[in-house]
C-alpha cells in the first residue's frame, strides 16, 4: 500500500513538517540580530581591555569559538593597541 504513494507526496509533507518546525524554532528562539563587524569589535574591545573573548568581561565565548572568527578580532585588538597618531 505505501509502495503505491508517489515519492513526491512524501517530499511534499517532509518540507511542510520541516518548514514548521522551523517556523517554531524560530518564534521560541529569541535572537539579538547583531552585525559581523560589531561582534568582532567587541571582542576586540574585550580582549584589549580584560584580558577575555567575549561580549563582556565576565562572559567568555571561547565554547562557541566556531561561530566567530578569532584572527578578525585579534587584529582588531592589535590596531586598538598602537600608538595613536594625530
Amino acid at each position: 500500500m505505501y509502495a503505491e504513494q508517489p515519492l513526491h507526496r512524501y517530499a511534499f509533507w517532509v518540507i511542510v513538517i520541516g518548514m514548521g518546525l522551523r517556523i517554531l524554532w524560530a518564534l521560541a528562539m529569541p535572537v539579538n540580530p547583531v552585525s559581523d563587524s560589531v561582534a568582532y569589535d567587541t571582542f576586540a574591545r574585550n580582549l584589549a581591555q580584560h584580558g577575555v573573548y567575549g561580549w563582556t568581561q565576565d562572559e567568555s565565548v571561547l565554547p562557541q569559538i566556531i561561530l566567530f572568527a578569532e584572527g578578525v578580532s585579534w587584529f582588531d585588538v592589535i590596531i586598538q593597541r598602537a600608538p595613536q597618531t594625530s
